[in-house]
């Protein structure tokens, strides 16, 4: 519930704290891996898990004050494979304030199909930070990462890593959106970057649009050189797009965009839109330490193009 007396705190099992497979089932309020006063790990195995494809519509969270649960200190903080899943207003890997960590060992897998990991109000905003592995591990058609924090503090202006990537993606999946309030701030995570398109066979054909990359909430100071901002080894992503609200701002990195490997993966990945090196407004340099694109070994990549707004500052 969204009260403090309707909170359960589920940890310390042998089997995780929350196992599920039906539809239509809501968890809000709980603390899920932590001490009573969400301060500290009470470590279990998993803190909830949803399987079964034919499973839909569970919600995790909600967008009411009170409604979001906190999930740090599990194993895996959330892991689904059922169609619909709902996960809002969430703290996973991070202690009650969402400024310290209590990781998970990673924080989100989901691979059923619609499933949406946050949305386009601030109260659907999970933070997803902190965490030893991997922040959002995402694949499936009609999957949404939407209006998060991943790698940042609840306000969003200070570097609290996932030693992971921050988002690995693929399947069809899209991150962010081409509407401001679709936004991701993905920052300051590790791994191969702080979006990693076609890792742990996440599969192809992401779509990753209007998030800012490696900087804070404003856009205009970075939060730490992560190896890059998106490291793509799969083929066939969309990085921006040609209309002004695909844009994603790239900067503050090691690198910006790295594409493929010295053996050859990524074909036909299209790159378009997007401020890489310079802060949001474009109107100042935010660099990434080395390339603003580097690709090695990828084919038929399109880097800009003809279209109005295509080409890349």
């Amino acid at each position: 519930g969204t009260t403090a007396a309707t909170r359960n705190v589920l940890s310390g099992n042998g089997n995780g704290g929350i196992l599920m497979s039906g539809s239509s089932n809501v968890v809000q309020g709980n603390f899920i891996g932590t001490n009573a006063a969400g301060t500290a790990a009470v470590s279990q195995p998993g803190g909830i898990s949803i399987f079964e494809s034919a499973s839909s519509d569970n919600l995790i969270g909600g967008t009411a004050a009170g409604a979001g649960n906190l999930i740090s200190g599990n194993q895996f903080g959330v892991q689904t494979s059922g169609n619909g899943t709902t996960i809002q207003g969430n703290l996973v890997g991070t202690d009650v304030t969402g400024t310290k960590r209590i990781p998970n060992s990673s924080g989100v897998q989901a691979f059923g199909i619609n499933i949406l990991i946050g949305g386009l109000t601030p109260g659907a905003r999970n933070v997803i930070s902190g965490n030893e592995g991997d922040g959002v591990l995402v694949r499936g058609t009609g999957n949404k990462v939407q209006g998060n924090y991943i790698g940042t503090d609840i306000t969003g202006t200070l570097a609290l890593g996932n030693n992971g990537n921050g988002v690995a993606a693929g399947d069809g999946a899209l991150i962010g959106g081409t509407v401001p309030e679709a936004r991701n701030i993905i920052s300051a995570n590790g791994n191969f970057g702080n979006v990693a398109l076609g890792q742990h066979n996440s599969g192809s054909a992401a779509t990753v649009q209007g998030n800012y990359i490696g900087t804070d909430v404003t856009g205009t100071r970075s939060l730490g050189g992560s190896v890059a901002g998106i490291n793509i080894i799969s083929n066939g992503n969309v990085i921006g797009g040609p209309v002004a609200g695909a844009r994603n701002v790239i900067s503050g990195n090691l690198a910006g965009i790295h594409v493929g490997t010295f053996s050859g993966p990524g074909v036909g990945n299209v790159i378009q839109g997007n401020f890489i090196g310079v802060n949001a407004l474009g109107t100042g340099p935010l660099p990434n330490a080395q390339q603003g694109i580097a690709i090695f070994g990828a084919a038929n990549a399109t880097i800009g193009g003809t279209q109005s707004e295509a080409g890349n500052t």
